[in-house]
């Protein structure tokens, strides 16, 4: 069996960006996530940690907001 890869680089910079970007700067999660740090994600093409980003920030809203 192998596994298969997901075309991160092309819904990041392209159908999912905005969305994505919407998450991974929200202010709540400044804490956790500073601009700087994100903003260097994005110049390097870290496009599998800004991924994970996302997906904590979308976790955090639906499920964690206010509770941690």
């Amino acid at each position: 069996k192998k596994g298969f890869g997901i075309p991160l680089s092309r819904w990041l910079t392209g159908s999912l960006c905005d969305l994505v970007r919407s998450y991974i700067y929200r202010f709540d999660i400044n804490d956790y996530f500073p601009r700087a740090f994100v903003d260097s994600l994005w110049s390097k093409r870290q496009f599998r940690s800004i991924w994970m980003v996302f997906m904590f920030s979308s976790w955090q809203e639906t499920w964690a907001k206010g509770k941690i």
